[in-house]
């Protein structure tokens, strides 16, 4: 598959989901087929080990690191289940706590779920995957900035991208800023995103950009302090050596500026941009001192 979305171990926790929904009542030939056909198509050996063991949802929801991709998992479980053309009452619970486990609507999981499809149903569908849900929960995945990870994948024309209140989304073509998105519920249009649409000639259909969140809400408090002290001379006591050190919190005004200057070649960790904040807290007081 030429996507990097299903591969290792989120190909893994797609395999084993869509095993343990199909096992909650037993697994018959065309659901083995199904299996056999997915695995064939991530790239994962036909194992019945790795099938097997324990699925745990939690674990799932820590894997599938996008709502899009966890939304995905559940519409990939919905089809497996359809393609013996029997739903049976074991199935619809399975898929109703997947939902609820992974916070997705139950109306993805069930919605159509009387209609039968072939066991290839699954496998074509996921080659064709456009993304159609865009957003970041900072709350299970916080930080400063965070890069929507499914790029392979291209974004699908009217679907919505969500900014959080103390959020800002920042689109990048080719490395170069295009497009900076504020709060609120926007749809994937040539009008909603005019710098992509002039970068890319796109009037329509779906289109490809790296994306990318900010944290535009105050950051968590962090501790800084001078890392050498600074020599200081005065009228009554001579030399002196100040260090000095406190509490900070930041937040980012200009959504554009901050991608330019902190992650214009690569995305950094948390910690080189929590340490890098307190270098520049320690800098100014240096200089104010």
């Amino acid at each position: 598959m030429e996507s990097h979305t299903l591969t290792g171990h989120r190909a893994i926790t797609f395999a084993r989901g869509l095993y343990h929904v199909a096992a909650c009542d037993g697994v018959d030939p065309q659901e083995r087929e199904a299996l056999a056909a997915f695995l064939s198509q991530v790239g994962l050996p036909q194992d019945t080990a790795l099938l097997t063991s324990p699925f745990d949802p939690a674990e799932a929801a820590q894997a599938l690191d996008s709502a899009w991709l966890r939304r995905t998992f559940i519409q990939a479980c919905r089809l497996m289940v359809q393609v013996d053309g029997q739903v049976s009452p074991a199935e619809r619970d399975t898929l109703r706590a997947l939902a609820t486990a992974l916070h997705v609507g139950e109306r993805v999981a069930l919605d159509d779920l009387d209609q039968r499809v072939d066991p290839h149903a699954l496998v074509r569908w996921i080659r064709e995957l456009a993304v159609d849900l865009v957003s970041w929960d900072d709350e299970v995945r916080p930080g400063w900035l965070w890069r929507f990870p499914h790029h392979a994948h291209p974004l699908a024309e009217g679907g919505a991208i969500v900014v959080e209140p103390g959020q800002a989304l920042v689109v990048r073509d080719g490395g170069a800023q295009v497009d900076c998105l504020t709060p609120g519920e926007h749809r994937l249009t040539p009008d909603t995103l005019p710098g992509l649409a002039a970068a890319r000639g796109w009037t329509g259909g779906p289109v490809r950009a790296e994306l990318l969140f900010v944290r535009t809400g105050p950051s968590p408090v962090n501790r800084w302090g001078t890392t050498q002290p600074i020599q200081r001379a005065t009228r009554t006591l001579g030399p002196i050596a100040l260090q000095a050190f406190g509490r900070f919190s930041v937040r980012v005004c200009d959504p554009r500026q901050f991608v330019e200057r902190f992650a214009r070649q690569a995305l950094p960790s948390e910690a080189d941009l929590t340490d890098r904040a307190r270098r520049l807290v320690a800098g100014w007081f240096e200089q104010a001192v």
